[in-house]
């Protein structure tokens, strides 16, 4: 279910239940999106049957709805349940410097640049591993490459984001397990075990490193 849980004197919480949307429709006025707590998928395209994942939002990141204006009507689903809140781009202006909400929106960006560049890798296994490594990267493993880091998506979700065949990813895990490099944690989970070694296998691991390592992240 989903539900506005809190509305302050800047922007509005909206509680999202796990598997419920919230779509991010602007009605003209330029948004920006924060998820505050739990895991969002944001979807996209121009007509249902082509809807894909097309980026994740983990707490603490935020996006614009120009940032993501190329995708087409564009819905947040909780993967994770959590708050997602919305400013209009000058409430969120009256509480944060400009140069927060430019840095913001520009780490935004990288993201997508990060997420086309995987697509973009031709040897399958590589392309995992260059995903695996960024979500776990942003999903805590930035401040602590030793930790064990769950990554709590579906093999469907990524699979549509990284643009590959559901059964393939499966291969890839499979492999990627053999190694002990990630491990299963429930039926849509999976816990990184070796972000190093995962990390290596990467053709972009420098951009990756760069674009999520802690002190390239602007404070929200």
């Amino acid at each position: 279910m989903i539900s506005t849980v809190q509305t302050g004197h800047v922007g509005i919480g909206i509680h999202v239940g796990r598997d419920h949307t919230h779509l991010a429709t602007s009605g003209g006025c330029a948004h920006v999106f924060e998820a505050e707590s739990g895991l969002f998928a944001i979807e996209g395209g121009t007509d249902q049957s082509k809807r894909r994942v097309v980026e994740f939002l983990a707490p603490g990141e935020l996006i614009s709805d120009r940032v993501l204006g190329g995708f087409g009507a564009v819905r947040f689903r909780a993967v994770e349940a959590g708050t997602l809140r919305r400013y209009m781009r000058t409430e969120w202006l009256q509480d944060a410097p400009r140069d927060a909400l430019a840095g913001s929106l520009e780490a935004a960006a990288a993201r997508i640049v990060i997420a086309n560049a995987i697509i973009g890798i031709a040897d399958i296994d590589k392309r995992v591993a260059s995903f695996l490594g960024a979500m776990a990267l942003r999903l805590g493993a930035a401040r602590d490459p030793a930790a064990h880091v769950d990554v709590p998506l579906s093999r469907d979700d990524v699979a549509s984001h990284i643009q590959i065949n559901p059964d393939t990813l499966s291969r890839c895990y499979s492999r990627l397990r053999a190694r002990q490099l990630v491990a299963r944690s429930g039926q849509s989970r999976l816990v990184v075990l070796d972000l190093p070694t995962l990390l290596a296998e990467s053709p972009i691991a420098d951009l990756i490193g760069r674009t999520f390592a802690p002190q390239s992240r602007p404070a929200g």
